[in-house]
């Protein structure tokens, strides 16, 4: 197969390719086993993409990135051209197809554990993502990662990621967009989906399989670095918010000095704080949106059967986790109203926390005061809870301005 070919067939190479010297090079359908012919000129399209494979083949990744970006804007439909630019995009920071289907080989073959599908989220993400030194460093840098502008920015590989994903998503079916579209709405915004089209009546599986090697290497690395920083298989934001809440629940006024009482109360409201600060936070939605992109990818891809059974026993549990995470996202828009798991959560912790500092605060100082009133209202204006009516806040607080810090 030449590189000037229009087929640019997944289904009869992936499998079929043992004369070929590597899997990478197979799933771009770099023609490692066929007869290349000669350039006719150097920037006509046929040239151009000869010129790519060439580099491509010797790993010089950022110079077919160049040449296919040359390309695809001569001919903005050639979808070879596309297909072939995500996977450089990806070689350029060290991505390849092969450590992706690598990974799902191996998450695949171990069974479900069923929950909230977390743990099938570990397998997915554990051989997969960037190199741990970047994760290590995304996970000192999170607190000042406050948008994704400012993640691609300090990040460049997260840069070629989003380049990657616009050149890629004009190919995915209509079906993949609108499932991500549902699946979530943090990715419309986040990934510029409106730049990507309604989609195609149909796909080449070369497709999907650029998309996984995209989203599971960026969900990998924003996973282990902002979602479960601690690698215990937990999301970090469900188990502060679950271990803060159980703490003011907990709470008992006759257990140790008030001083000592107040402070486990201002802590844990504190840490609820920050939870609600971490589900409004850009770069967390992109996990989701990346994680939400791998199932829409395996829901609507036309990947052969032998392709795609092993890749849903691979992400069994997906859906479960994304919706379970989901209802954290809506945590920070809770209303008395609203009946998302995050938010009502929020709001029974903020309750318990308002009963407790009610019998704590008696007798305090109005420095002890102050900084409980201060814990309870940002608490309450970061789940955006009313702090105005009675009752919202302890009896002991004033009706002065509170200032937060998170």
């Amino acid at each position: 197969m030449s590189l000037g070919s229009s087929s640019f067939e997944f289904k009869t190479r992936l499998w079929a390719s043992a004369g070929c010297a590597a899997l990478a090079a197979a799933l771009f359908a770099l023609s490692a086993c066929g007869v290349l012919s000669s350039p006719e000129r150097d920037e006509t399209p046929s040239a151009l993409m000869l010129r790519a494979q060439a580099a491509y083949d010797s790993g010089k990744y950022s110079e077919a990135v160049t040449l296919l970006q040359e390309l695809v804007k001569k001919d903005p439909s050639n979808e070879e051209a596309r297909i072939r630019l995500a996977f450089s995009y990806n070689g350029s920071i060290g991505v390849t197809p092969l450590n992706l289907l690598k990974t799902l080989a191996s998450s695949s073959s171990a069974p479900s554990s069923g929950g909230t599908g977390n743990s099938d989220i570990t397998k997915l993400t554990s051989g997969a993502g960037l190199s741990k030194t970047i994760t290590e460093e995304i996970k000192r840098k999170k607190n000042t990662l406050t948008s994704v502008d400012i993640l691609r920015e300090k990040f460049k590989e997260f840069a070629t990621f989003q380049s990657a994903f616009l050149t890629l998503c004009p190919l995915f079916s209509k079906t993949t967009l609108d499932t991500l579209r549902t699946k979530s709405a943090s990715a419309v915004t986040l990934m510029k989906l409106d730049q990507c089209g309604v989609g195609v009546a149909s796909s080449n599986a070369n497709v999907s399989i650029a998309a996984l090697t995209l989203a599971i290497d960026q969900f990998a690395t924003l996973y282990k670095s902002i979602l479960d920083s601690d690698g215990d298989g937990q999301i970090d934001a469900e188990k502060d918010s679950k271990d803060a809440s159980d703490s003011i629940s907990g709470l008992s006024t006759g257990a140790g000095t008030s001083a000592e009482s107040l402070s486990k109360l201002n802590s844990a409201t504190q840490k609820l704080t920050g939870v609600a600060t971490t589900l409004k936070g850009e770069v967390f939605k992109l996990a989701i949106a990346q994680f939400s992109i791998i199932s829409a990818v395996v829901d609507g891809s036309n990947l052969p059967s032998t392709i795609a059974a092993p890749l849903k026993k691979a992400v069994d549990g997906l859906d479960t986790a994304v919706g379970q995470i989901n209802k954290y996202l809506d945590a920070g828009k809770a209303t008395s109203t609203s009946t998302s798991t995050g938010g009502a959560a929020a709001q029974d912790a903020a309750a318990k926390a308002n009963e407790k500092a009610q019998a704590l605060l008696a007798g305090q100082d109005a420095t002890k005061t102050n900084e409980t009133c201060t814990s309870i209202y940002c608490l309450r204006t970061a789940y955006g809870l009313s702090v105005s009516n009675p009752g919202d806040l302890p009896n002991q607080c004033t009706a002065a301005p509170y200032t937060c810090t998170q």
